[in-house]
């Protein structure tokens, strides 16, 4: 039965969700492989450690922003990540986080639900769970077996390839779209931190989204640079979420290694002296950073999920290292997913190295709204006179 059950899931997926490794224009430098590289990078025994191995039934569901409705001892019911609804139909058991989605006849393991969430293939499903640590295994490759990726210069144990100027979509992106205008951001804020809206005409991956370009910080020959790492795109609209995915990422490139906005806290004289009188801010989302731009907030960055990897947290202590921050505000979202994310957070800062006040934003000052981008300009600009953030 369990056999049945997940090879039909297999072929529902091959037909409805787009490959993992699609074919999109040679300018945003994406290489694809074949169905038989993919399999040699993951053999079917690696496949099944990794399966065996993802035991956090709360780790997994937070990574997923699958948000816990009723949590026992034995299983956890939520609303389906699939759909939206109001009446809970789906549950996962803790014991061998098996599911199963009744309003659509669907289920299977941890690795079936990463890939279907995702819309991946069960490769490249198990390739994102040990890249995102969610499988406690340590599974050594031969380097003859894996596909030929382009070389990944590491610095500082980070690993996304700094990208060259000619393959940035900054000249395509429209700062003018319905979906911005929407949350309250102004056109000269997108121009500002060079997001906007990819016209649905291009070849890129990327096409018909909110597109935001992801930068990081490298010191190079004693001096600090600011590179492009990559971009990834938000959808427009509810029925895009659900059809394609909320994000969307060039494969190669890891979010968990990165904060959003990090550059301008070095090379923007405003942001850098915010940072030093008033701290970090940590919120999860692109938009989040852009709503408080808004604002005139600027001492921020984004996780771009509901949780802080440990790679983030070197990123925190570089940062640390070079500015000195007198405290350092988590600003999650206002779910359990946010709330999980929160507490794992401040675990992680409160046990390294960081000689700061490290606080969790009180949601009472926000009046209970979900998330920052929720709330006003005008709220956010008195929640900052008043040293609230």
């Amino acid at each position: 039965m369990k056999r049945n059950l997940a090879h039909a899931m297999r072929k529902r997926m091959a037909r409805t969700t787009l490959p993992y490794y699609s074919k999109v224009a040679k300018a945003d430098k994406i290489r694809t492989m074949t169905r038989s590289e993919e399999k040699k990078w993951l053999d079917k025994d690696a496949l099944r450690d990794i399966r065996e191995r993802i035991i956090d039934v709360h780790r997994l569901l937070n990574f997923l922003g699958i948000a816990p409705v009723r949590d026992n001892a034995r299983e956890i019911w939520a609303l389906s990540p699939f759909r939206d609804e109001t009446q809970t139909s789906f549950h996962i058991q803790k014991t061998d986080l098996r599911w199963y989605d009744f309003g659509q006849n669907t289920g299977g393991g941890p690795l079936e639900l990463i890939a279907a969430v995702k819309q991946l293939d069960i490769y490249a499903a198990g390739r994102l769970a040990l890249s995102e640590g969610l499988a406690d295994v340590n599974i050594s490759l031969p380097v003859s077996s894996r596909p030929a990726l382009p070389k990944i210069r590491k610095q500082n144990g980070r690993s996304n390839e700094p990208l060259a100027k000619k393959f940035s979509l900054l000249p395509y992106l429209k700062p003018t779209h319905h979906e911005i205008g929407r949350r309250g951001i102004s056109v000269a804020t997108a121009l500002k931190l060079g997001f906007g809206y990819l016209p649905a005409s291009g070849k890129s991956a990327l096409r018909n989204r909110i597109v935001f370009q992801i930068r990081g910080v490298q010191q190079i020959h004693g001096n600090l640079k600011s590179v492009l790492l990559s971009h990834i795109g938000r959808a427009v609209s509810d029925h895009q979420s659900e059809t394609e995915g909320k994000w969307r990422v060039y494969r190669g490139f890891e979010k968990s290694k990165e904060l959003y906005n990090i550059d301008r806290l070095f090379f923007d004289s405003e942001s850098n002296r915010q940072l030093k009188q008033h701290g970090l801010i940590i919120v999860e989302g692109c938009f989040d950073v852009a709503k408080l731009f808004e604002a005139g907030i600027f001492n921020v960055v984004a996780t771009m999920k509901a949780w802080l990897s440990p790679k983030q947290a070197d990123l925190i202590k570089f940062i640390h290292a070079h500015m000195s921050l007198p405290r350092i505000n988590i600003w999650y979202d206002q779910d359990n997913a946010g709330q999980y994310g929160t507490l794992k957070a401040l675990e992680l800062l409160q046990h390294s190295e960081i000689k700061a006040e490290i606080n969790q934003i009180n949601w009472d000052i926000a009046q209970n709204r979900r998330d920052p981008c929720q709330l006003s300009v005008q709220e956010l600009k008195n929640l900052r006179f008043k040293a609230k953030i």
